[in-house]
């Protein structure tokens, strides 16, 4: 296995347009962030002082019933692989589904992407997704959705105001973005909000990736305001319980470490490698190191494409028999150049082995898993 680590204010339904991160995305020199590093530590220590040591909204009286999900930045619904599609949308997906199993409904609020979809699709049962309108369909960036929160959370809202006080139990919130719209709703229903980062930005800086962005220093602000706010902060793993509390003065008691899962009726070894590799045509005798991912810079596939050249400059014999294949969609800073790793591949002298395929769904993704030599990460 080849690894790289890459790395309170009340609120009420007259919802004002000024979102406090409105604006401000532009992200930072990544070399002058002195000053600026300053205002924000300044500004996260006032915070500190000012939240409460505990927030009575957790004290549930009985199992949640109903569970407001929020994905602001990427649909359920959409392949992961590619764009801002990724493990996330999976995470949720399979929570909710679990959550249903056990009779809790989960409504899962997203920003539409088109026109043409539906304002509400049931996932599965028990599972519904809620489409808001917030900016324009197309052609809006990650980093320009801060501006499209005062839209959002009043299309949440507009959809919370049909219902009885109390519809919903709990929120539910995922990424940074859709936290500030958990902050919101939670405090408007009197429900607890439960969030989980998936990624943090103090993390994500301190370990850049070459050609990637720094995250920008609203960003930092914005989930620091999240980690103040939230009853619950979910965790994947002891590590990153202890990100949240290192870098954001995360109280260690509202945060818990949930281990992500894997569906074993979908991703077991079923018929095995040899039918797995015929059902792809791939060479039953070939060593394939597999990549599966997004295709950006964080992920570092580039890594290894120059270990296959490098291989292959030790053991000219295995070019005959290696395969190497890119299952993905370029992501995030690699949309800028999303032809930059066939490139490379050619500039290696490589790009005779390596094949790049476009992302896949879960059932072909499992025989992927299982026609591999070593899944590289």
């Amino acid at each position: 296995m080849i690894r790289q680590r890459a790395g309170n204010r009340k609120w009420s339904m007259a919802i004002r347009c000024s979102h406090p991160l409105e604006g401000a995305v532009r992200p930072p020199d990544r070399h002058a962030r002195t000053e600026e590093e300053r205002l924000v530590s300044q500004y996260v220590s006032r915070l500190g002082r000012r939240s409460p040591a505990a927030s009575p909204r957790l004290r549930l009286h009985r199992r949640p019933r109903r569970v407001a999900m929020l994905s602001v930045h990427t649909s359920p619904l959409h392949q992961p692989g590619t764009g801002d599609a990724g493990g996330m949308n999976v995470y949720i997906v399979e929570l909710a589904q679990r959550l249903a199993a056990i009779n809790i409904e989960v409504e899962i609020f997203t920003r539409a992407t088109t026109a043409a979809l539906p304002p509400a699709v049931e996932l599965a049962p028990g599972v519904l997704v809620r489409h808001v309108d917030a900016g324009p369909y197309e052609g809006l960036a990650k980093e320009e959705l801060p501006a499209q929160l005062c839209a959002f959370t009043h299309g949440v809202m507009q959809a919370w105001a049909g219902h009885r006080p109390g519809y919903y139990d709990l929120v539910h919130s995922h990424y940074w973005l859709s936290g500030h719209v958990g902050w919101l709703a939670a405090q408007r229903w009197g429900a607890p909000l439960v969030h989980a980062m998936h990624t943090m930005a103090k993390v994500k800086n301190a370990s850049l990736a070459d050609g990637d962005t720094p995250e920008p220093a609203a960003r930092v602000i914005g989930e620091t305001q999240i980690v103040a706010a939230s009853d619950r902060l979910i965790a994947n793993t002891a590590e990153e319980a202890d990100e949240l509390v290192r870098h954001y003065a995360a109280d260690p008691a509202r945060v818990a470490v949930v281990h992500p899962g894997v569906n074993l009726d979908r991703f077991r070894p079923a018929d095995g490698r040899a039918a797995a590799r015929a059902r792809l045509g791939l060479p039953q005798d070939a060593l394939i190191p597999l990549f599966a991912g997004r295709i950006q810079p964080l992920k570092a596939p580039d890594v290894l494409l120059r270990a296959v050249a490098h291989l292959l400059d030790e053991r000219p014999e295995l070019r005959s028999r290696i395969v190497v294949p890119v299952v993905g969609g370029p992501s995030g800073s690699g949309l800028a150049k999303p032809e930059g790793l066939q490139k490379l591949a050619a500039r290696l002298g490589i790009a005779d082995v390596v094949r790049f395929r476009p992302p896949v769904g879960q059932e072909q993704l499992a025989d992927w898993f299982r026609a591999a030599s070593v899944l590289v990460i």
